[in-house]
């Protein structure tokens, strides 16, 4: 056989090889994130209670139910409804967590005056198993709930959103979706998901070239694109007021993207502010006490300007 034939097989056998060490890495990558390990709701609140986050909570009167989604799934929640209510806030939880780690922050809206609604994003806490789609359905869910709160509370309440990590992106998708909002508060959220999932394949030190290729199974499995999300550019054209926080170490979801999304909206309100110190969704738990009196600057600017 002559040696160039024996070249163009060894070369093809290499390219077929490295077609299917793509392809396997890139379903893995994208099989890996998409089912975590979750947290249930009972490590969270002991986590929370550990912390000595829920110094507040023995005054909320925990309501549990349940609703369906349009495509048949059944999310979980809670309401904690405040008899002088100003509005109402929905939180939303981070990647693997459970609505209960959002009593820490349901907890000042209540004492502020608010009545407050948690959930367990879809795949998480006390819902059935599916894939987290890093927004993508959970900010389906998340506007179908806000329906929720209008059929169920009126049109004219105060309807607020606060989310947290994967809870933040997914907000500020939803905060793209509607225009009946009164305010958004997004704590650690990516910009876009290319953007999160590069410096996650860097410091797993896999191979960027296997992002394309994780989302083209990503959009055949799931039926959309990485691209698709984008918080940052959901909200580039909303009114809606919104105050972004951030731990400026955070060594997750760099701050930095905070202040792109923050750059990018180009109406209305808009607040950053980095909690000195803090690492990746903690900048409550170190500085509770000026957590919160950022909240209340911004909710006391948002009133104003009402």
């Amino acid at each position: 056989m002559p040696w160039y034939w024996i070249l163009l097989i060894v070369l093809g056998s290499l390219f077929v090889l490295f077609a299917v060490f793509t392809i396997v890495l890139s379903i893995i990558f994208l099989s890996v994130l998409s089912h975590p390990k979750r947290v249930t709701r009972e490590v969270a609140f002991r986590e929370g209670i550990k912390d000595g986050y829920f110094n507040k909570i023995e005054g909320m009167k925990r309501e549990e139910f349940t609703l369906t989604m349009r495509d048949g799934y059944v999310i979980h929640l809670e309401k904690s409804i405040h008899p002088n209510s100003k509005g109402i806030v929905l939180f939303a939880h981070g990647y693997t967590w459970t609505r209960e780690g959002m009593l820490k922050y349901a907890q000042e809206f209540y004492e502020m005056g608010y009545s407050v609604i948690l959930y367990d994003e879809r795949g998480h806490g006390d819902n059935k198993r599916v894939a987290c789609t890093f927004g993508y359905n959970e900010s389906k869910d998340q506007n179908e709930i806000c329906d929720y709160i209008r059929k169920e509370y009126g049109k004219e309440v105060k309807l607020g959103l606060l989310g947290e990590s994967l809870g933040a992106a997914t907000t500020l998708l939803t905060m793209g979706k509607r225009d009946d909002l009164s305010f958004v508060v997004a704590d650690c959220p990516y910009s876009s998901l290319n953007e999160f999932f590069v410096p996650l394949l860097k410091a797993n030190k896999l191979p960027c070239f296997i992002l394309p290729f994780s989302s083209l199974f990503c959009k055949l499995i799931h039926h959309y694109w990485f691209k698709d999300i984008s918080p940052k550019d959901a909200i580039r054209e909303k009114k809606t007021p919104l105050l972004l926080i951030a731990g400026n170490n955070d060594n997750l979801i760099p701050c930095i993207e905070s202040q792109w999304i923050y750059d990018n909206k180009k109406e209305g309100i808009k607040e950053l502010y980095f909690m000195e110190g803090a690492d990746h969704a903690m900048a409550y738990r170190q500085n509770p006490v000026k957590y919160r009196e950022v909240l209340d600057t911004f909710l006391k600017r948002v009133e104003e300007e009402a």
